[in-house]
């Protein structure tokens, strides 16, 4: 049985431990285009997940300096970008 998720899978280290059990949803986004590729909701959000996923997909293309991690009062969402794809993590 699963219970942590290691997070920083893509540059094949691990800087973060999560407990899944404050696993909310995650998303692979194509970072050509911003598609979701992949979104799987593991618990029910106050926002609309595409909402976050496009968002954090536009601040992480735009911004000059890398972002891990959006904290908001409710959630955090952990941020790994990989070659080809973004993923999002979203937390309590």
């Amino acid at each position: 049985m699963i219970t942590t998720i290691e997070v920083s899978l893509l540059r094949g280290g691990c800087d973060l431990v999560v407990d899944v059990k404050r696993v909310r949803y995650i998303s692979l986004i194509r970072l050509e285009g911003g598609e979701s590729i992949l979104s799987i909701p593991y618990a029910e959000l106050t926002v609309d997940p595409d909402l976050i996923a496009g968002f954090v997909t536009a601040v992480i293309i735009f911004a000059n300096t890398p972002i891990r991690t959006i904290r908001k009062a409710a959630y955090d969402i952990l941020i790994e970008v990989g070659k080809t794809v973004l993923v999002l993590l979203v937390v309590d």
